[in-house]
């Protein structure tokens, strides 16, 4: 999967889910999907590809990751369910790289402070 393809933090994305909500919820949102994914994160680092919490932590991060435009990261995670045995353990290779990229996007918007 060429993850180049999609966007790491789609800003319209992100800013048509909160569409009507006040900038400060969607902030909130950011912070709490950076507290709640970073645990995903660790299972999916450090979990047996056969292991169900890696398969229930990609899951999770899929609807997550889409709710706040991160467009690389849900996609990795959709193909990450719909694949099987070698093509799996690439897509979690490719974790890692995938979330560094969107933390350093998050960390860089200007509406995030103190984050």
């Amino acid at each position: 999967m060429n993850l180049l393809e999609f966007p790491v933090l789609d800003e319209r994305q992100m800013r048509d889910n909160y569409y009507g909500l006040p900038e400060e919820m969607l902030c909130e949102g950011l912070k709490i999907f950076l507290r709640d994914a970073t645990n995903y994160k660790e299972i999916i680092v450090n979990s047996s590809l056969e292991s169900e919490d890696v398969m229930l932590a990609f899951h999770s991060l899929k609807t997550m990751s889409y709710m706040i435009g991160a467009m690389q990261l849900h996609h990795l995670c959709v193909a990450f369910e719909e694949k099987s045995g070698l093509q799996k353990y690439e897509l979690q290779k490719q974790f890692p790289e995938a979330w560094s990229k969107l933390v350093i996007a998050i960390n860089s918007l200007p509406l995030i402070k103190d984050i």
